[in-house]
């Protein structure tokens, strides 16, 4: 036989030729020493059985927030034929309103418009593993803000998948849990309570407020570092692309890059721009105003207070502050009400004993207004108060409040008053403390579920069909804390 010609199988046997594709699978797994005279045609054959085999498939990587939870369907059902070889108008539409939809989180932070999510969801109680009621009752707020909720439900339908967020991806999670009510018979019942324990968790290990079970928090503070927390985690996202720069957020405090087209650029030191207002009357005053960014949620939570400080001698100067809460002091005997808080915010402060540029001693007048207003509008009672004869102790005194809450021009920074002639807000979650110690106690929340509906939870336990009355009301057993109040 010629050496260069390959073997010939003379055989049509069946058994032989499957014997001989079993020692061809045998001895695949051990080195071929191909002889040279025949090399190109092993070679050719080789590539030829390459290329019919199946390229393996790699798992694609999450597309979506919902597919964090989705599990994979080990049947899934294929497309009938007539979805395969004529697709339907309506189909191809939606495939493509889809595919257009995703986009990545920083278009959608810089691009995004503030819009309310109407869903109404069934409630669900949250499980008090040690102290953790104040967590539970701010949790249960966030759920039923609509422009909050409306945010996270954006983030879940339309943004492409990122890891950028652990704080906001837990509470994307956390919305998750709430089923919506699909019918009117759901409106009478409640989904089982759970643990939260993955907000629990992005928390700490954000380091953004550090709490132990068993230790006793403040619902307030927690509030304050949670929406700080997820400004801050967008801002990241903004920033992302700059290489070599560290970035230390604050919060609402934290500021943007200076646009140098828009300051002026002989007044800016450190971040800070200070130039002349021209106010009511033709009177000008320095105005000092720091650029400080904005993402989503510094557009449904935070505004601006305006301070303006008036000295004998010199120019008046008014200086922006953002602001996420607002803190009211009710200690005063003349504060009966929430107007009467805002009312006694805005006051005329004097200031007796201020030295001007001219080294003269004056007396200087300062008085804080209201610059810009949020989508969603918080007030703090402040209940934690110092007195000679009783120390620190809470101030257990009833503050009324309205469910409509005009804005009143008095409480405007004079520049803005005409922009905020018809502005309102409803109360939508108030919550309470329990006790009379200012360090310690019990939360618990009344949410508005939808108009004239809300509903009352106390960690696992739910009261609904609550009237409006019984949250306005005066209650022996608590005392309303926070105040939330969302834009009409």
């Amino acid at each position: 036989m010629n050496q260069d010609q390959p073997p010939q199988f003379l055989v049509s046997n069946l058994s032989v030729s499957k014997e001989y594709e079993e020692l061809k699978k045998l001895f695949s797994k051990y080195p071929i020493y191909i002889p040279e005279s025949s090399k190109d045609q092993w070679v050719s054959k080789i590539k030829e059985e390459t290329s019919k085999e199946k390229p393996i498939q790699k798992k694609p990587p999450p597309s979506s927030w919902a597919a964090l939870l989705r599990k994979d369907d080990p049947n899934p059902k294929k497309p009938t034929s007539n979805s395969v070889n004529k697709p339907s108008i309506e189909s191809e539409n939606a495939t493509k309103t889809k595919s257009n939809k995703k986009k990545s989180l920083k278009e959608l932070i810089l691009n995004w418009e503030i819009r309310k999510n109407n869903v109404v969801f069934k409630p669900r109680g949250l499980v008090n593993t040690g102290n953790m009621c104040f967590m539970n009752v701010v949790l249960q707020s966030l759920v039923y803000c609509k422009y909050f909720s409306a945010l996270l439900e954006e983030i879940r339908k339309t943004v492409s998948f990122s890891s950028n967020i652990p704080l906001l991806e837990s509470l994307i999670m956390f919305s998750g849990e709430f089923a919506p009510v699909l019918n009117s018979l759901d409106f009478e019942d409640s989904d089982p309570s759970f643990v939260p324990e993955y907000v629990y968790n992005a928390l700490r290990e954000k380091k953004i407020f550090q709490t132990a079970r068993g230790q006793q928090e403040d619902a307030q503070e927690f509030m304050g570092h949670l929406i700080n927390g997820m400004h801050d985690e967008l801002l990241l996202v903004i920033h992302q692309t700059e290489k070599n720069q560290n970035h230390n957020f604050v919060g609402f405090a934290s500021p943007r890059k200076q646009d140098e087209s828009y300051l002026d650029i002989d007044s800016v030191q450190n971040g800070v721009s200070e130039w002349l207002e021209i106010g009511k009357n033709s009177k000008a005053s320095h105005k000092r105003e720091v650029e400080f960014a904005q993402t989503p949620i510094s557009m449904i939570f935070g505004g601006y207070l305006r301070s303006e400080l008036k000295i004998p001698g010199s120019k008046p100067s008014a200086t922006l502050e953002p602001f996420q809460c607002l803190a009211l002091d009710i200690s005063s005997e003349d504060v009966t009400d929430l107007y009467d808080a805002l009312d006694f915010m805005s006051r005329q402060e004097t200031i007796e004993g201020y030295t001007n540029n001219k080294g003269q001693t004056v007396t200087a007048t300062k008085q804080v207004f209201l610059d810009s207003l949020p989508q969603v509008l918080i007030f703090i009672l402040n209940r934690v108060v110092f007195s000679p004869d009783l120390g620190v102790h809470k101030l257990d005194k009833f503050v009324s409040y309205p469910y409509n809450l005009p804005i009143l021009p008095s409480w405007i920074s004079p520049n803005k008053r005409s922009q905020n002639i018809k502005t309102s807000y409803n109360l939508s979650s108030v919550l309470y403390h329990h006790g009379s110690s200012a360090t310690g106690g019990h939360y618990t929340c009344d949410v508005e579920r939808r108009e004239n509906e809300w509903l009352r939870f106390d960690d696992t336990e739910i009261s609904m069909n609550l009237e409006k009355d019984d949250v306005l009301d005066k209650k022996d057993d608590r005392s309303a804390y926070i105040l939330i109040y969302t834009k009409k």
